[in-house]
């Protein structure tokens, strides 16, 4: 995808349908690879080592979520949007290439293959979660935080542009100082033992808090600042479920 827009790009041929069409299979793409990504993560590392693991991977996606943009803006402006594309294919490449060598090597969760193999039916997935109700409430406040409230790419750039009067640059501070919360709220989660469910219930309650504080905001400086501790209190969250998710659930359900 990154190809197909990178080449209408540079030969000027992109329409708008174009990155429709491109976002929509973004989107499919990434209804397959989310869940396999958070069941490979139990395969490289021990069983003990899942926590740590799930927010090292939360730590190195706020990463880039802070350096891309930056880094991004600064390219098109000297290159254009069709090779910062193009460079976007390239940075797959490593990834790839250390797939390929994982993919030849036995990983930790090999011993449960034949397990994953006889739980292979997609409602099974359903009837595990019947048989662990906590689960389904841990979902359940996944949907609502994720569903209503981390629409941060539509209602950053409005508040941008429509209430403090800004531009690109500083819709990009304002995504640099939230992923600046996200990475040290991964990196708490990461120094942090197993979550429990009572420690989980009470993270969207912060998280609707710190909400409601963004909102009134009296200036671009407050909002700006308090993004911070929005993005430390959804990472919190999101990664702390996540790890949560992941180490009660069977290897053969893991992903689903």
């Amino acid at each position: 995808l990154a190809l197909i827009l990178g080449v209408l790009a540079l030969t000027d041929l992109i329409l708008l349908w174009h990155v429709y069409a491109c976002a929509l299979a973004l989107g499919i793409v990434a209804a397959f690879d989310a869940p396999a990504r958070h069941a490979f993560v139990s395969d490289v590392v021990s069983e003990t080592e899942v926590p740590n693991a799930v927010a090292l991977n939360s730590v190195s996606f706020n990463s880039a979520r802070l350096i891309g943009p930056a880094m991004a803006g600064l390219l098109i402006a000297l290159v254009g949007a069709g090779w910062v594309f193009m460079l976007n294919l390239l940075s797959f490449m490593p990834l790839l290439s250390a797939l390929v060598i994982l993919g030849g090597r036995p990983l930790a969760g090999c011993e449960t293959k034949r397990e994953t193999n006889q739980a292979m039916g997609f409602l099974d997935g359903f009837r595990y979660l019947g048989a662990h109700r906590e689960m389904i409430v841990m979902l359940l406040m996944l949907s609502l935080v994720c569903g209503l409230g981390m629409n941060f790419s539509v209602y950053l750039s409005a508040m941008t542009v429509h209430v403090f009067g800004g531009h690109a640059g500083q819709y990009g501070l304002l995504i640099s100082m939230m992923a600046i919360g996200s990475i040290s709220g991964a990196l708490i989660t990461a120094s942090r033992p197993k979550p429990n469910f009572g420690f989980m219930v009470c993270l969207p309650a912060v998280y609707a808090i710190a909400s409601v504080l963004v909102a009134w905001s009296p200036n671009y400086l407050t909002f700006s600042v308090l993004l911070i501790v929005l993005g430390l209190s959804l990472q919190l969250f999101t990664t702390s479920s996540n790890t949560f998710m992941q180490t009660s659930t069977s290897r053969a359900y893991r992903g689903r």
